[in-house]
């Protein structure tokens, strides 16, 4: 799809009209698992506006910027609204989003979390303020597996997760988690998250070596 022109008289601007015209479009868009292409002058303060909406520059003219939005779908969506949900401390609303048996991995720290509630309880013995923010979240080509990045205050780490929503196609519940700690680990090691456990993988069946 391409958005050829989106302009509003300057009475109406900064009212959020253009927003919700954009929505419109982008849900159009993700309906018909499309992506939506349009360009913006340069120098001009559309180029912040469609940043924000998750077009990302694919090129540039003389005069113009050209932008690229890829549709969403639902496991991206999932992907999104967990982090939302943990970023606003909203447990009830992250834990309808797993599956009872999700398994999460944190390399770094060497520690793995068997069920739902196990993960649940580690995010939500973190201090207020450390709750991360998420970067991004894209679809791979596969289209089983969800790349998200997240900021951790105060010190920025960014935390990368690979996420597997899903085994069923209806079902978009989080079923694995692989990534890193971003200063978790040191609230299980202290025993304030049960059922966390030291990753081994030699201990793990599914491992073998290579």
């Amino acid at each position: 799809m391409r958005l050829d022109h989106l302009y509003l008289d300057p009475l109406h601007q900064h009212r959020g009209v253009g927003h919700q015209v954009l929505q419109w479009v982008c849900a159009q868009a993700d309906r018909a698992q499309l992506p939506v292409e349009l360009c913006a002058l340069k120098g001009s303060e559309a180029n912040r506006f469609y940043l924000r909406h998750g077009f990302v520059a694919t090129g540039e003219g003389d005069w113009d910027i050209d932008y690229m939005r890829l549709p969403l779908g639902p496991s991206v969506r999932a992907v999104r609204s967990l982090w939302a949900a943990f970023q606003a401390r909203d447990w009830a609303t992250a834990r309808r989003l797993l599956r009872g048996d999700l398994q999460v991995v944190w390399w770094t720290s060497g520690e793995r979390f068997d069920g739902a509630d196990a993960f649940i309880g580690v995010q939500a013995q973190l201090p207020r303020g450390l709750d991360p923010a998420l970067i991004e979240a894209e679809r791979l080509e596969d289209g089983r597996v969800d790349v998200a990045r997240a900021r951790r205050p105060p010190a920025g780490h960014i935390l990368r997760h690979l996420v597997l929503p899903r085994r069923r196609r209806a079902d978009h519940r989080h079923r694995r988690i692989l990534g890193d700690a971003g200063g978790a680990a040191a609230l299980a090691r202290a025993g304030r998250a049960a059922r966390c456990r030291a990753l081994r993988p030699a201990d793990d069946p599914r491992a073998f070596t290579p």
